[in-house]
């Protein structure tokens, strides 16, 4: 019975031995080291590549890399900053957030998404060339702001009665996208 097991365990794993793997041209791919297992395993470069996000630089700023983009989720009333280089996406997530600012001015792009009632009211938002994208999803979002926006692309998105208002520096778009 054990030497069934065995035949079969072994048939199972496609080979046995140690033979060198070859290409689908026929050439033997061959290779220099040992079996100890031992490395440094690093590759040269700074760890960013374009498009890329940053895990130390995204979680100093208080958010996660999620798909090459930081994920920043505010809840309470502090400025925000988007690390440089970075795309950002900022989600106010309570009434008292996102009202202290937002600087994405180092920024490749950012979305701003205010989601709840008193959200990114009366607040200073600075942009980079890359723009900003901001959604005012829920009433009473996005009024009294500022918006500094080099490359005049920081389309306000007001998707709901009572956004948009008092705001300077920016227009809301006519046709709200609202996704």
């Amino acid at each position: 019975m054990r030497w069934i097991v065995l035949c079969v365990g072994l048939a199972s794993c496609g080979r046995i031995g140690f033979e060198p793997i070859v290409d689908v041209t026929g050439d033997a791919i061959t290779g220099t080291g040992d079996d100890s297992g031992t490395g440094d395993g690093s590759v040269a470069g700074d760890g960013q590549q374009s498009g890329a996000c940053n895990m130390a630089a995204c979680a100093s700023a208080g958010g996660a890399c999620m798909n090459g983009i930081c994920v920043i989720n505010v809840s309470t009333n502090v400025p925000v900053t988007c690390p440089a280089s970075h795309d950002c996406r900022i989600n106010c997530t309570s009434s008292v957030a996102c009202q202290n600012g937002i600087d994405c001015s180092m920024a490749t792009h950012c979305t701003i998404d205010c989601r709840v009632g008193g959200t990114c009211n009366n607040e200073p938002v600075q942009c980079s060339t890359g723009g900003c994208d901001v959604y005012c999803r829920v009433q009473n979002t996005c009024n009294g702001g500022t918006y500094t926006c080099p490359s005049m692309s920081c389309p306000l998105q007001c998707c709901a009665s009572l956004t948009c208002n008092g705001v300077s520096g920016t227009t809301p778009d006519p046709t709200p996208v609202c996704p």
